[in-house]
């Protein structure tokens, strides 16, 4: 008996799923390293907001440091705190993946810190 057709017919039905499962995990992987830079992104808009640096500058410094895309927001708050919001899309390439996460997916950084102007 040849078995070898067998082995074509179960490669062929695993194939998608293993191709499905690679493009996942790099998609997981390009949101995490994209989530890991913007949390160094936020650490280093903190410290502008120390220095007292102005919003345009802080947004200047964002746009050159980062090779993504990132959104800056700055809401003061009565109660003497600052958030800093920062906001970026990662695109994702997997099929399918698009419709549970959404594609561009968005990654959001928030951070509340004492503010004394």
């Amino acid at each position: 008996m040849n078995d070898k057709g067998q082995a074509l017919i179960e490669f062929v039905l695993i194939l998608p799923v293993l191709v499905f499962l690679i493009f996942a995990v790099i998609d997981f992987g390009n949101i995490v390293l994209t989530r890991n830079r913007m949390e160094s992104d936020a650490t280093m808009m903190l410290e502008l907001i120390a220095k007292e640096a102005s919003y345009d500058d802080m947004v200047r410094v964002l746009n050159e440091e980062s090779d993504i895309p990132i959104s800056l927001d700055l809401h003061y708050q009565e109660d003497g705190f600052v958030q800093v919001v920062l906001t970026g899309n990662v695109s994702l390439m997997t099929p399918g993946l698009n419709l549970i996460l959404g594609n561009p997916y968005l990654v959001k950084i928030e951070r509340n810190v004492p503010y004394e102007s």
